[in-house]
């Protein structure tokens, strides 16, 4: 049986005026964690993963368990809203989350 690896992105805005944040879009990239090439791992291509989409500040700066990952804030200077994302691992085991942790935490 194959095991899946989930990384789930949330996209949040808040627009200039509003003091709240809204999650305007979710997803999920899902791979067989079982099914990887020679010298691939797991931590590796989900740390690759949020390195690409910018998503590389830890909720922590030291490793704890279930940890999420998000990106600086982006002001868009057309219409002021800010912008940013956080991305949630599920599947990992505790070894791989702590790897990947390590792969990219600044």
């Amino acid at each position: 049986m194959a095991r899946t690896i989930t990384i789930r992105r949330y996209d949040f805005q808040r627009n200039q005026e509003e003091a709240e944040v809204v999650c305007v879009s979710a997803g999920d990239t899902c791979f067989d964690g079982d099914d990887l090439d020679d010298g691939e791992t797991v931590a590796g291509i989900v740390a690759a993963h949020l390195k690409h989409e910018g998503t590389v500040i830890a909720s922590s700066s030291f490793y704890t368990p279930h940890m999420w990952y998000s990106t600086e804030p982006y002001i868009s200077p057309a219409t002021g809203a800010e912008y940013s994302h956080s991305c949630f691992l599920v599947g990992l085991t505790p070894a791989e989350e702590e790897a990947v942790f390590d792969a990219i935490a600044i």
